[in-house]
């Protein structure tokens, strides 16, 4: 069987702190991946009419709940697979018998699999137990009321000293005595409010791992532990051929984001009983406001990496560098003893941490937006006096048209890549009649340079590479025509990356040379075939540039571009007609500065420079 375990959910604390529960959809693939889904609800389900005051626990700080059924159905509708659901755990009866009574019965009334008290679950497939140890972390309230202690004790599993252990074993073993060909799945919340928090102590939190392997020795077949509010250091492993499953964090609901313990990541781990292979997708979450702007949030999760895929990087714009866990770049880390936490995504270099979620770069650095944004970016470019092509926005044109030269360029004014592009527009004739199929309020108008196109790698303020970009070309056979050609390199194209091909080919280019795209190409002949050179419009191929053969004026341009933007990596878009020369000499201009810039060729060609201008930064 293949069973989904995630972390812990709320569905919000109050009636008016209420999360409203919706999930990517790229999520609910990988909910309904496996044969059964799990997870640990820390919130008491309550209908509208329940009296709350009268049966909230006294002496529990804490209370969580949830007053309508919207975040229950939801995940119900969306999840086609049994729903297995641990309701044992430290707020099972913040609102007493009662409030726990409630709860079972909406979960009952929703066809989820859960424990009743003490009991265990079993079908033809699964037996499940569930259990805690604390009702609570802190050790004063333990001692303080004990009434507390004996209401989880006297209605659930609750392992709080030796005599319920060696209950929980004797259990266990009876348990595996009748499981047959079951899977015999224990569930337990344990241990303390964050792993290494040394002022609070439950009864298991120093001896977890000891417990979790003597219950697989007795045939639990996969312990399923949750409660730290983080994934935990080590959040799983195989023991005997059995799956122990430490921690996997908050997976949804009214949780505090705490940055020293990275809460807002979590994991989704996929389990192949047959074969013990796991797979694990790294969640992140963004924290929005409830509707009364109270100051706790909902923690929503989106999918960060998955943790189980060879890095093979083509192009940057991803959530963190990918390249840094590319396998190329493993003996270099290892030469400078340079560790690797993919979960935190971080480096750890001379016990200090460096963040590569957002490409090395400041996530409160408000520039960054500036360089997805062509109006913003030219806020930069003019006040620190960096060259670029004159542009206005479309619908402004014809207050400037008189100051521009042709051939001009339309372009988006937020994508990249050369996407939505429509370029060599000669006249004004063919400017009016492409501003009238498009949105005009997402297009400027662009001089259109000549020159080659470069890109500039700048980290820490060293530039590790740059690249001039091979314009795309066919070569005649006598035979086909060039637009069949062109369908040929585009099909070789996409098997490299299927996005990444000749998507604005350039009719006026073509024209150029004398042909168009209904001529035969002589045997041969090398055609361009466009004038937007990058990646992802099929300049798949490059040369580096020798930096000695760059001038120096260039060079500072370059990284004062990188300064302007206050980046620590960036890549560089710039078009001229020779390096060699001064920018202003050679009608040098940025064309895009990119924040979140692939560095594969540092990682294929220059390992060592690049890793030197990341430790000798830090």
């Amino acid at each position: 069987m293949k069973f989904v375990f995630i972390g812990d959910i709320e569905f919000g604390r109050s009636n008016k702190k209420h999360c409203n529960f919706q999930l990517p959809n790229t999520i609910i693939q990988q909910l309904n991946a496996g044969d059964a889904l799990f997870f640990n609800l820390e919130t008491v389900l309550l209908p509208s009419s329940f009296d709350r005051k009268n049966n909230s626990l006294p002496n529990k700080d804490i209370h969580i709940y949830s007053d309508n059924e919207d975040g229950i159905k939801y995940l119900k509708q969306n999840i086609k697979c049994p729903i297995f659901v641990s309701i044992i755990n430290n707020h099972t009866f913040d609102f007493g018998l009662n409030g726990y009574d409630e709860t079972v019965k909406l979960l009952d009334k929703n066809n989820y699999k859960f424990t009743v008290k003490k009991s265990y679950y079993i079908d033809d497939k699964i037996i499940y137990l569930n259990a805690t140890d604390h009702w609570t972390i802190i050790e004063k309230n333990n001692k303080k009321n004990p009434q507390n202690s004996n209401l989880w004790d006297k209605n659930c599993l609750l392992i709080n000293n030796e005599s319920q252990e060696e209950y929980t074993y004797k259990l266990l073993t009876y348990l595996n005595s009748i499981k047959n060909n079951r899977i015999l799945i224990f569930s337990i919340h344990w241990g303390k409010n964050f792993q290494n928090n040394e002022r609070e102590s439950t009864y298991l939190s120093q001896t977890y791992e000891l417990f979790f392997k003597k219950i697989c020795d007795l045939g639990t077949d996969i312990v399923f532990g949750h409660g730290a509010h983080h994934i935990n250091d080590k959040y799983y492993e195989i023991y005997n051929k059995k799956l122990i499953i430490y921690g996997l964090g908050d997976f949804y609901g009214d949780f505090v984001y705490k940055s020293e313990y990275h809460t807002d990541k979590s994991i989704i781990l996929n389990y192949d009983t047959k074969t013990q292979v796991t797979e694990q997708i790294l969640l992140s979450g963004k924290y929005s406001q409830y509707t009364d702007n109270h100051k706790i949030s909902c923690k929503k999760p989106y999918i960060l990496d998955y943790l189980n895929k060879e890095k093979n990087p083509a192009e940057g714009g991803n959530r963190f560098a990918h390249e840094i866990e590319m396998k190329e770049l493993m003996p270099i880390l290892k030469k400078y003893n340079i560790q690797i936490n993919k979960i935190k995504k971080e480096i750890i270099y001379k016990n200090k941490t460096i963040s590569y979620k957002d490409y090395f770069n400041n996530p409160n650095n408000k520039l960054t937006h500036y360089c997805s944004d062509k109006n913003l970016s030219k806020l930069i470019y003019e006040k620190y006096n960096i060259p670029y092509p004159k542009y206005v926005d479309i619908v402004d044109i014809q207050n400037h048209i008189n100051s521009f030269k042709f051939p001009i360029i339309l372009k988006p004014k937020s994508n990249g890549g050369g996407n939505g592009m429509i370029e060599d527009i000669e006249n004004i004739d063919e400017l009016n009649k492409n501003m009238n199929i498009l949105d005009n309020n997402n297009y400027i108008v662009q001089e259109q340079k000549k020159g080659s196109t470069y890109r500039i790698l700048v980290f820490n303020n060293n530039i590790i590479y740059i690249k001039r970009s091979k314009p795309p070309f066919v070569v005649g056979n006598n035979k086909d025509t060039v637009e069949a050609l062109i369908d040929n390199l585009n099909i070789k194209l996409k098997r490299k990356n299927k996005g990444a091909y000749v998507k604005r080919i350039s009719d006026t280019y073509i024209k150029n040379q004398g042909y168009t795209r209904k001529s035969i190409l002589p045997y041969g002949q090398k055609l361009y075939i466009t004038n937007v050179i990058n990646f992802w419009n099929g300049a798949h191929d490059y040369e580096f540039i020798n930096i000695d053969d760059v001038h120096p004026m260039n060079i500072e341009l370059f990284l004062k571009i990188n300064k302007a933007f206050k980046l620590n990596m960036s890549g560089i878009d710039f078009i001229t007609n020779s390096l060699s020369k001064p920018y202003y000499l050679s009608d040098g201009n940025v064309l895009e500065v990119n924040w979140k810039p692939s560095f594969r060729p540092a990682i294929d060609f220059f390992p060592e420079p690049f890793i030197l201008s990341l430790i000798n930064n830090n």
